[in-house]
């Protein structure tokens, strides 16, 4: 007699130990940040990956209200995933915008977009932030659920419209 099982791989390596994920902030502009930022914007969806460059990603490290996050692996300094929060003081309150979440996709499904929003809002939460919005996609399934189950609520009280007012690398 011949048994067959049938064993999905997402779950053998989900049951594999996971090396610790590291969150820093990147404030320096390096080839290996270059790399990973042209190699995770291509998986947003950009068709401006090429255009970055040491200058663009310089705006970024050096805004005073922007935390641009970086993930990597234990004993491995290659970024694996990112996360953009913006600090917005306005007139009423205090909001921050998380987005650009994205993360390899040779190691997704392990948490490391989740720890990623974790310390966006922990950062939030230490600048007296009264609003963490963040962006998904609306057919990006595991991002919306990721994001709800970490507290997020779909707004459908407001429509956000978009105006393109200059061309340029978007990441």
């Amino acid at each position: 007699m011949q048994f067959c099982f049938l064993v999905n791989y997402r779950q053998i390596i989900q049951m594999i130990e996971i090396p610790s994920i590291f969150i820093n902030r990147i404030t320096t502009v390096t080839p290996g940040v270059i790399e990973a930022a042209r190699r995770l914007a291509s998986l947003l969806g950009s068709g401006n990956q090429a255009n970055i460059s040491a200058d663009y990603l310089s705006k970024i490290t050096d805004s005073p209200n922007t935390h641009w996050l970086g993930a990597t692996l234990l004993n491995d300094s290659r970024i694996i995933g990112m996360a953009t929060l913006t600090i917005m003081p306005m007139m009423t309150n205090i909001r921050a915008g998380l987005e650009s979440v994205v993360v390899d996709e040779s190691v997704r499904g392990f948490g490391i977009a989740t720890e990623l929003c974790k310390e966006a809002r922990v950062i939030a939460d230490s600048l007296g932030v009264n609003t963490l919005r963040a962006a998904a996609m609306k057919d990006n399934v595991p991002s919306l659920g990721m994001l709800e189950k970490l507290g997020f609520e779909i707004e459908t009280s407001m429509h956000y419209l978009e105006l393109d007012i200059q061309q340029g690398p978007r990441f």
